[in-house]
């Protein structure tokens, strides 16, 4: 790593560390090892200051390609192992009868279906040839030559969506049988390690998290550096890291001689053999104070730092590069502040590290820092920054910021929180981000106005966008309004690609890509009911947008005014079971109505078997759902017992319920004048609604 900055006055830029001994009272500090200490730098000493509690993050990176254990040691501690899972599904065929009608078999496998031609009068050995012999993307294929029986293997570990076979009239059958697949996720291993008790250390961190915490149960240096996670051939990769040295103690370097080192400070504690290294905490503050309203430029290097950062007003603060300039924190507290004070501040090109306060340091209670905390400021811009392991979001723009503008950043493992948050925020521009592994949203707007998230990519965080109003209930004092959703990739979420809730109104969801192939829910506006108060969402057009892979693409429950899903292709939608899936669903929960609801022009598309399409439950007196200009292209089996009609659209609320409240057919008047010039006069309905039905 880079040792002196010369471009900075007293920056190190440098991770090394060595071990050391140190008297109480004294500055005088004897290294066991020489390093890159300098005069006028930064030191931590582990255990030598203030009583602390030493802190440790465990972050795994990856779920597991294969199976095997990994393990762990923490300080204190023995070896703890686990066993993790990988190996990839399979699709056992075996065909039962040969082809008596020309036509096409139906293979489908993970929502995606590939169309086989078979003609009449091929045998089963045929036809499992060139079952055998086709394509199909991502998987591989197997089997003895001449026999009826097919084997087909995905290509990556994990669970995949149930596969089918169907003959299509064609008087081809098959049995089919499935090995599941099975992949450790990273949550998973995390939630194992988290799941531990430990004689030296509390582990702790959110459920859906895929970094662990440990925190020292009594105070002073641990020896936290010494710990080791091993992953060994499993794939499941992770690094475990101090986040907070115990007792730690900041001084500046007075002099240096060899192996002895000078502190301007004295030792509180007597230590022997415990962890120095580098802390650029002073130097870096100091540096941004003389830079301000100008260009502070960091070179490549790690710097790291036990404070907050506070630029000036239109500071520009600029790394070599997210890879090459990093600042990795080294004890809990906030990263970057950005006050009220401080408007057009620029920070850019460098990766933020290790901004941490984890709730069980705390003893429970919900302790919130940021990797960058914007409160107030105005025209705030981050871009082309990385941040990893960011607690409780990585970028938290609030308390009326305006105009911020988040370009091009990476986001990863946010440990308690989202990614992003946008929290009364006005004006803010989310574009050309990638957001992975956050244990909440991806992307948070709470109360913001005119926000714009435009070509991010969200994947595998619990949820993936969630717009709400600020407050609760009747404490809602700013709704989430005037939002633009556009051109988003958002896909593996683990519960929600888009949540809409808790007094949201005027906003556009349109041409977003989402797939679900681990979430139930593509796009889910809900109501609840919070102190007495319906959180009532209203005025928010839902087009042109892609789902795929969900069992239920689009949910509208409780209380919705004015929504409209409009344009969108909604496809391979999928449940094990019949009737488990639906296209659109609403229901009114017994809360409010669903009023003005409009389902018109969406293509819906199901090749899972007996599956619905739109579905509405619990209607209110209140409630009314037009559905018109849809086309429907459903697979129904003979033994369905629902009609095909009734399968793509149907008011299922009961008897006691609105039974008008949804309207599928368009009513009119005609008149036609007779030869003797009298005029009859007609109703006429048409259902201005397509239906196409693939065969079983």
């Amino acid at each position: 790593m880079k040792g002196n900055n010369d471009a900075v006055p007293h920056l190190s830029g440098s991770s090394k560390w060595t071990t050391g001994t140190i008297e109480s009272g004294s500055r005088r500090l004897v290294l066991d090892e020489e390093i890159d200490f300098a005069e006028g730098q930064g030191i931590l000493i582990a255990g030598a200051g203030k009583p602390l509690r030493e802190v440790l993050s465990l972050v795994i990176e990856e779920d597991a390609r294969s199976s095997g254990v990994i393990s762990l040691v923490l300080p204190g501690e023995e070896v703890r192992v686990t066993e993790v899972e990988a190996g990839c599904e399979t699709v056992a065929l075996r065909l039962t009868q040969g082809c008596s009608a020309s036509g096409y078999i139906a293979i489908v496998l993970d929502t995606v279906e590939f169309l086989i031609p078979v003609q009449a009068g091929e045998t089963v050995p045929v036809i499992a040839d060139r079952i055998r012999d086709w394509f199909f993307e991502g998987w591989t294929n197997g089997g003895e030559a001449g026999t009826a029986e097919v084997r087909l293997t995905a290509g990556e570990p994990g669970i995949k969506r149930d596969s089918f076979v169907y003959g299509q009239n064609t008087g081809v059958e098959a049995e089919l049988v499935m090995e599941k697949g099975k992949r450790t996720a990273a949550r998973e291993i995390a939630a194992q390690w988290r799941s531990g008790s430990y004689k030296n250390w509390v582990p702790g961190g959110y459920a859906n998290s895929n970094v662990v915490f440990f925190v020292a149960k009594v105070e002073g240096a641990m020896k936290g550096e010494t710990g080791t996670y091993d992953s060994a051939s499993t794939g499941a990769v992770g690094r475990l890291e101090v986040v907070q040295f115990g007792s730690y103690l900041l001084a500046g370097i007075a002099a240096v001689d060899g192996r002895t080192v000078t502190l301007d400070r004295p030792a509180l504690e007597q230590m022997r053999g415990v962890y120095v290294g580098h802390d650029d905490s002073a130097a870096l503050q100091e540096a941004l104070d003389r830079a301000a309203g100008g260009e502070l430029s960091l070179p490549p290097g790690t710097y790291l730092t036990a404070a907050t950062l506070k630029p000036g007003a239109a500071t520009l603060l600029r790394g070599a590069g997210k890879a090459s300039t990093v600042l990795q924190f080294q004890a809990l507290g906030p990263g970057i502040h950005i006050t009220s004070r401080a408007n057009d501040v620029y920070i850019g090109h460098l990766q933020v590290k290790n901004v941490c306060s984890p709730d069980v340091y705390y003893d429970g209670t919900d302790s919130e820092v940021h990797g960058i905390h914007i409160t107030g400021a105005k025209r705030t811009v981050i871009e082309h920054c990385w941040f990893d392991n960011c607690d409780d979001a990585a970028i938290r723009a609030a308390t009326h910021t305006f105009g911020t503008k988040l370009l091009y950043n990476v986001i990863v493992n946010t440990a308690e929180g989202s990614g992003i948050e946008i929290i009364r925020g006005e004006e803010c521009l989310i574009q050309g981000n990638f957001i992975k592994r956050s244990s909440q949203h991806a992307v948070r707007l709470c109360g913001a106005r005119k926000p714009i998230a435009i070509g991010n990519v969200l994947e595998d965080n619990v949820d993936g966008f969630s717009i709400q109003g600020f407050g609760m209930g009747r404490d809602v004092n700013q709704r989430a309004q005037d939002f633009i959703i556009e051109g988003n990739t958002i896909k593996d979420q683990v519960r929600a690609a888009i949540v809409i809730a808790n007094q949201t109104n005027s906003g556009l969801i349109q041409g977003n890509w989402l797939e679900g192939r681990r979430a139930e829910i593509g796009i889910e506006l809900r109501t609840s009911i919070i102190r007495g108060r319906l959180s009532t969402n209203f005025d928010v057009v839902v087009q042109n947008n892609l789902l795929k892979g969900f069992r239920n693409p689009v949910i509208i429950r409780g209380d919705q005014q004015g929504i409209v899903v409009k344009g969108n292709t909604i496809k391979d939608f999928t449940a094990n079971e019949p009737y488990g899936a639906c296209g659109i669903y609403m229901n009114c929960d017994d809360i409010g109505d669903l009023a003005s609801i409009e389902i018109q022009g969406n293509t819906i598309v199901c090749k899972t078997h007996d599956q619905l399409g739109v579905r509405l439950f619990r209607a209110s007196r209140g409630t009314s759902v037009q559905v018109h200009d849809n086309a429907f292209t459903m697979r129904r089996s003979e033994l369905a017992a629902v009609a095909l009609d009734e399968m793509c659209i149907k008011n299922d609320s009961g008897a006691e319920y609105n039974q008008a409240a949804l309207c599928s057919v368009k009513s009119g008047t005609s008149t036609l004048l007779m030869p003797d010039n009298q005029k009859i006069t007609a109703v006429i309905s048409q259902d201005t609604n397509s239906y196409s039905v693939l065969p079983v």
